[in-house]
């Protein structure tokens, strides 16, 4: 039966005595064995050993040499001499401070994912941390000869990796690669220039670490950190911090236009630890793949703003700890702006004519289905009172009432199912006399008469997104394309557009034109911010003056009024 525990023979003396036949029984006995004339030097490996180096599975659990002779006086020095070589070996794996044990503190994960350069980092402060923790305890316990001869083998350590380093040669390194990797869970294909980068970066910080386990020996403060590093698989991606996000917000419009985004920045760059994200690396590349789409630079400011969101809202929460945001103050100056002819505009004067002589204003015409309603009120509230589409087809009948003996329009999302673009968008709006006269209080009357909550009662938000505007946006769409007006610039946000022209063509300064239309609050107005979402009011006396200057003389809409005001 084999020792595993080496037992040092001074063979040299036993050659010089000639006693060779007791000594090559003990030898025999140890390590050396005998097969067809020749010699051969037998040992297994300690179970601590087969351990640490992964790659024994393949290689058997115990080294068989030949030592080349049939001589036995030649046999008994080779045999010393790889003996020697083995305990060594044995020695620098076991001893080289504690590798394995530093290791068995990392965890190990139930997935894998491919290795990235930005994980490296991360990786080596993991394995610090284990290399210094495993020194605390092992060092502590030593005696005063022990630390001295841990001085001098991890002296004779770092003269050995100090040449390795001046050749570059991995080999010291590459089983502790191995354990790093199943231990975090990461893959690292081998030969890869990844794996490569890995195992010369583990080289230097290993050297580093002998270094500072040399210097606490002999008595310098090296100090351990105070806690086990994220794993590389625990630090949030964009993705991560996005589903975190997500979590907080009710609009699934809101948050499919943010997902898209992080898709399509990880897609281009890898799903990156948010923390190895750069600015120049990561997000002004985004924004030239957005830019070479094609995309222009609103879209553009929009996609890149989204990320910016994401990022402050995983470092607001503390998921993430930067500096800075990598996706703020990106440069768009070399994006291309959208062109004049390709933004909406507002409709000209005789569009708007041709609206209002439609038979759906001159003939009785009816929409069809969800639209019924909503279809011959839409551009007159979009013109007269600033609405954006959705704004328009929640609204309540509650929604819609008298101030100081004045009717006004609530534009808000205090009925769970209705939604505002932003919170600045709660708003009052004075009721204009032409939708007075043109029987807009009388519809919403006939609504609360018939029992119907809403304005617009035909109008569903079952669907994705749970908007009531869904169907009437598609049958404008249509509306506008009979009337032949298909110029792809114009679309139900034109009527917005003209409110707040005509706004200003009728004297309203841009205060009250952004109060009327929602943007008010938007401006970072002094002394408000603290306000509620109801108590955001802007005077509403000053709202109902500015109503009554508005006016359009340029369209005849006399056919459509149904009774003085």
């Amino acid at each position: 039966m084999e020792t595993l525990d080496p037992i040092k023979i001074d063979i040299d003396v036993a050659v010089k005595k000639k006693d060779t036949s007791a000594q090559i029984d003990k030898a025999r006995a140890l390590y050396l064995y005998q097969r067809a004339g020749t010699y051969y030097f037998k040992r297994k490996y300690p179970t601590a050993y087969v351990r640490a180096r992964s790659d024994l599975s393949q290689r058997g659990v115990q080294i068989w040499k030949t030592l080349d002779t049939s001589d036995t006086e030649t046999a008994l020095i080779r045999l010393q001499y790889e003996n020697q070589k083995f305990e060594e070996d044995v020695a620098r794996v076991l001893a080289k401070p504690r590798r394995t044990d530093a290791l068995r503190r990392l965890s190990e994960p139930e997935s894998t994912h491919y290795l990235l350069p930005e994980h490296i980092p991360h990786i080596l402060q993991r394995y610090e941390y284990g290399i210094l923790s495993t020194d605390d305890d092992y060092r502590k316990e030593l005696s005063r000869e022990e630390r001295r001869a841990e001085i001098v083998y991890l002296k004779e350590w770092i003269e050995e990796f100090r040449e390795c380093c001046a050749v570059e040669d991995f080999s010291p390194v590459e089983d502790i690669a191995v354990e790093l990797l199943k231990c975090e869970g990461l893959v690292a294909p081998p030969g890869s220039t990844v794996r490569q980068l890995l195992l010369w970066e583990l080289l230097k910080k290993d050297l580093e670490l002998a270094e500072a386990q040399l210097g606490r020996m002999q008595g310098q403060m090296y100090k351990t950190p105070a806690q086990l590093p994220l794993a590389p698989r625990e630090l949030p991606t964009m993705m991560t911090l996005y589903q975190s996000w997500a979590k907080t917000q009710k609009e699934v419009r809101t948050r499919d236009s943010y997902l898209r985004p992080v898709e399509e920045f990880e897609a281009l760059c890898r799903p990156l630890p948010v923390v190895a994200i750069d600015h120049y690396q990561h997000a002004q590349r985004y924004r030239d793949h957005l830019s070479a789409s094609q995309l222009k630079r609103d879209t553009v400011r929009n996609r890149i703003g989204a990320l910016a969101t994401i990022v402050r809202y995983g470092m607001r929460e503390g998921m993430v700890r930067l500096t800075s945001n990598p996706f703020e103050g990106v440069n768009l100056e070399m994006v291309r702006e959208t062109p004049a002819h390709e933004q909406r505009r507002s409709f000209t004067s005789g569009e708007l004519q041709v609206i209002f002589d439609s038979p759906l204003y001159t003939r009785g015409e009816k929409a069809s289905g969800q639209s019924v309603e909503v279809a011959y009120w839409g551009p007159l509230l979009g013109i007269f009172a600033g609405l954006r589409i959705e704004e328009l087809c929640q609204l309540k009948a509650e929604d819609v009432y008298q101030v100081n003996g004045e009717w006004a329009l609530r534009i808000s999302n205090l009925d769970p199912d209705q939604h505002l673009k932003a919170s600045a968008s709660h708003r009052l709006v004075p009721v204009h006399t032409e939708l007075i006269s043109c029987g807009f209080i009388d519809h919403v009357q006939t609504q609360r008469k018939n029992g119907h909550e809403r304005i617009f009662p035909s109008l569903r938000n079952d669907n994705k997104y749970e908007r009531y505007a869904n169907a009437y946006g598609k049958w404008h769409s249509r509306f506008l394309d009979r009337l032949d007006l298909v110029d792809g610039e114009l679309c139900y946000h034109s009527y917005r557009f003209n409110f707040k022209q005509q706004l200003g063509i009728c004297g309203v300064n841009d205060e009250v034109k952004d109060a009327l239309s929602g943007h008010w609050l938007d401006k970072g107005v002094s002394g408000r911010s603290y306000m509620r979402t109801g108590q955001r009011q802007y005077p509403f006396p000053i709202l109902l003056n500015a109503m009554r200057n508005l006016r359009y003389d340029d369209i005849n809409i006399d056919h459509l009024r149904i009774a003085a005001v």
